[in-house]
């Protein structure tokens, strides 16, 4: 139902208010104090599943690496970006798949839990803080109380994979942490001779099930979660690929699990999918038909930017093929923040410029630095009377967009 009402951009504003606020961590907090008092909240971290002596299967499937990130760029040049901005190099983890025998998953949105009934963590959204603050807000607290009931699982599976969780209606999330990890997966089904069902999203959007299948994965491996309660008799969990450090994961992205995608997907697509078009190299995302971050003075940008050969696109109006396309013949995107950028992944060097209101979000930031793009950024003001805050709509500077595109453009020449 939530799903549904969130396509409605009132609506969605209000529930996405309520997700963030500090109402629902209180709550959440609470109510899990009081599971973890009662002895109704155990968990399994990634240290559990990669303890070498434990119940579980550990296997590695990819390097480690090491990220070098450029400092970001902005205008008026300053000596004193934003921290998670600022140059650094992280050094990234294997990756690892992971074997649960005898798990539940439980829910509307559903949790993984492990024979002992302990919450198994890499079955929610990744832990992006300590994980007892992440808990408060991205722990469901429906499935914690429904394990609890003694009710048999309506759907028994023999080995599958989860591919829903609360975050993965967000493009962003579903491109980056759900399709990155279907290498653990196919690496599992070419050691264990056999493929994991893949539990996907109920209503799943085009976007998923056309991204999935130019992933190579076809609809006749996959089962839509329409129950609350399924019975595995081997899960089989991918960690997440974002960089690992003291029992946290973090925002920065694996690069390898970014170049593998693209290269799975735009493969496939050229091979059974017709052009679906050309468009300009020089693009401009505009998010006009968002619930938040949108440019207000947007049409003075569109027309300060078409007469130096942009030209606009709204993904929302465009299909997966056509979004992996723009993307990958671009040689400069300018956009506000949001979701779509995770389409960065398929482009080859483009020049990025991303513009903020004063709150910035390093999601892109990181990604397209790592993947070694040039990387610009522009804070711009708020407008008048409008709510500030992290999806609060943007004023954009266009001097200082344009002289921040000529001084990365002249750079690069």
């Amino acid at each position: 139902m939530i799903g549904s009402l969130k396509q409605l951009r009132p609506l969605h504003a209000l529930y996405r208010r309520y997700a963030l606020s500090g109402f629902r961590a209180s709550l959440g907090r609470r109510l899990l104090r009081t599971l973890k008092l009662a002895g109704h909240l155990r968990l399994v971290t990634r240290e559990d599943l990669e303890d070498r002596g434990g119940a579980f299967t550990a296997i590695p499937y990819g390097p480690a690496e090491v990220v070098v990130y450029d400092d970001a760029r902005t205008h008026p040049p300053t000596s004193r970006n934003p921290e998670a901005l600022r140059a650094k190099t992280l050094h990234f983890s294997e990756p690892r798949v992971f074997e649960v025998v005898d798990a539940e998953l439980v829910g509307w949105t559903p949790v993984g839990f492990d024979a002992q009934s302990r919450v198994i963590l890499e079955t929610i959204p990744a832990p992006f803080a300590p994980v007892d603050e992440h808990l408060d807000h991205h722990l469901p607290l429906v499935p914690l109380l429904l394990q609890r009931l003694p009710m048999g699982p309506s759907l028994e599976l023999d080995v599958a994979a989860l591919l829903t969780n609360a975050w993965t209606g967000n493009y962003w999330h579903w491109l980056i942490d759900v399709l990155t990890r279907l290498e653990g997966l196919e690496d599992y089904a070419a050691r264990n001779g056999v493929e994991p069902t893949l539990l996907v999203p109920d209503r799943l959007r085009s976007w998923q099930s056309d991204s999935l299948t130019a992933a190579g994965h076809t609809p006749a491996n996959r089962v839509v979660w329409r129950t609350r309660r399924a019975k595995v008799q081997r899960l089989v969990i991918p960690s997440f690929r974002r960089q690992y450090d003291k029992g946290d994961y973090h925002r920065p992205v694996s690069v390898v699990a970014c170049r593998w995608l693209r290269n799975r997907i735009v493969d496939n697509l050229a091979r059974v999918e017709k052009a679906p078009g050309s468009f300009s190299p020089r693009i401009y995302i505009s998010r006009r038909d968002a619930a938040f971050r949108r440019v207000a003075n947007e049409d003075e940008v569109i027309q300060a930017l078409e007469r130096i050969g942009f030209e606009t696109y709204t993904l929302s109006d465009m299909g997966f093929a056509e979004q992996v396309t723009l993307f990958t013949g671009a040689e400069v995107v300018i956009a506000p923040h949001g979701a779509g950028l995770a389409n960065l992944i398929f482009a080859d060097t483009p020049i990025v410029i991303e513009l903020f209101s004063p709150y910035v979000i390093p999601l892109n930031a990181n990604l397209a630095r790592g993947l070694g793009f040039p990387y610009g950024y522009l804070c711009g003001a708020y407008p008048r009377g409008a709510s500030p805050g992290r999806d609060g709509h943007m004023v954009v500077n266009v001097k200082h967009m344009l002289d921040l595109l000529e001084t990365m453009e002249g750079r690069r020449c």
